[in-house]
């Protein structure tokens, strides 16, 4: 399961909601099948002694924030464990998230396994996408040089400057919160429900006859039906698209 849990900063109903609704999904999960959960957790587990036997020893900082505990009492509840806190590595292979500056690291990406399988998990590890990209493009770059590629050079330095854009796949509302998955369909749903509409689409530009607003409304089936037709006679008699 993957998660995306509210920042540090957020106020507590919005983290109390989330981790109802993490509570709830969890609880449908069938019995016998392994749980793990995965992903950003936003939190900084620290080493307390009294949070040992679910967090280690081995996290990169020393003091647990507000959405540690709330992690840990999760973990407790449900009788998992937090792996990626577990295993020794060197800081820079534990840090999971970076300051623009470069100059502060945080370990907020975690994985939780249940804890009948705490023993068959022997390491954990996070890839840091950051520094693939940078070897990538440092040995592309390489190459280029070497083949006299000086297009593809010249391109390949400006991504190089522009540096490493993270992809991001996060949906928020209309209040600009995070969403769960649960209610990401619905989001799209609406969204979409808004923009085919007549004047959701003349917001974008598009132009239609006068008569369509009679012939389509508001109902977003009718002005996809009128598009289609639209774009079939113009494929007949030979107009643009």
């Amino acid at each position: 399961m993957n998660v995306h849990a509210p920042t540090e900063d957020k106020i507590d109903d919005i983290k109390d909601r989330f981790y109802e609704e993490l509570e709830h999904v969890f609880d449908k999960f069938p019995k016998n099948p392994t749980k793990i959960l995965l992903g950003d957790f936003n939190v900084e587990v620290g080493r307390e002694d009294i949070f040992k036997p679910t967090i280690g020893n081995e996290s990169l900082h020393e003091i647990s924030n507000d959405n540690c505990v709330r992690v840990v009492n999760f973990a407790t509840s449900k009788n998992l464990t937090v792996k990626s806190t577990m295993f020794p590595h060197r800081n820079i292979h534990k840090f999971t998230c970076t300051s623009p500056d470069g100059k502060i690291h945080n370990q907020i990406d975690h994985i939780l396994i249940e804890g009948r399988r705490h023993s068959s998990n022997l390491d954990v590890r996070f890839r840091n996408k950051k520094r693939e990209y940078l070897k990538d493009k440092t040995d592309e770059l390489a190459m280029n040089s070497k083949n006299k590629n000086i297009s593809d050079l010249y391109r390949g330095i400006n991504d190089f400057k522009r540096g490493y854009q993270p992809s991001s796949n996060l949906v928020k509302d209309e209040n600009g919160d995070l969403l769960a998955d649960s209610h990401i369909l619905n989001r799209w749903r609406n969204y979409f429900s808004q923009l085919l509409t007549v004047s959701g689409l003349r917001s974008l530009g598009v132009t239609f006859p006068p008569h369509v607003s009679t012939y389509a409304g508001s109902n977003p089936a009718d002005v996809v039906e009128f598009l289609r037709a639209e774009k079939f006679r113009k494929q007949v008699l030979g107009e643009g698209l």
